[in-house]
């Protein structure tokens, strides 16, 4: 693996991921209604698995992957309690792919590949951040969608009025691929 699964282990194994808030996120659940969410889906980062459990009850055809063991194994499992085994979950290391076509391809390529609050984990790393969008690229079919849920940054670095969910800097970061 190209980082450290033990930070996001810990989360996990001790309950105390603030991310996690026992539903989908409610941008995620608003897209799906909208009929934005087609085909074969991804969710990189997928923590808890909730947007991979919501969208498997309504029918996709979803796989849930995560860095992290401990967030794979909890995501199952709250699979298994919400009654919905048919979700799908695998450790998957997103810097990875876009670097090793044997890795990628055991994937396959998606149609929707929903980011929820994973892609800005890379925004202070250049060169991860790059890799993870190769990843994106080659597992996101020609003429497919990412739905990129980033949250709100402000560093020392960057001045308020400057944020990543800029569409003109996130073109920037994502590039044209």
């Amino acid at each position: 693996m190209t980082q450290s699964a033990e930070t996001w282990n810990n989360a996990y194994d001790n309950d105390t991921a603030p991310w996690v808030i026992g539903a989908p996120q409610p941008a995620i659940v608003a897209l799906e209604r909208e009929g934005r969410i087609a085909g074969r889906v991804l969710d990189p980062g997928c923590g808890a698995g909730e947007h991979t459990i919501m969208l498997t009850e309504r029918g996709y055809d979803v796989l849930g992957v995560d860095l992290s063991p401990s967030a794979v194994a909890y995501a199952r499992r709250n699979a298994a309690e919400k009654g919905s085994p048919a979700a799908r979950f695998e450790v998957t290391d997103m810097v990875r792919v876009g670097a090793d076509p044997e890795y990628a391809a055991r994937l396959g390529v998606f149609d929707t590949i929903i980011d929820s609050a994973l892609f800005h984990v890379f925004l202070e790393d250049p060169e991860l951040r790059a890799a993870y969008v190769r990843s994106l690229h080659a597992l996101c079919k020609p003429g497919g969608t990412l739905h990129l849920l980033a949250l709100r940054c402000r560093t020392r670095f960057r001045p308020p009025h400057q944020r990543w969910h800029d569409p003109r800097i996130l073109h920037h970061r994502l590039g044209s691929g």
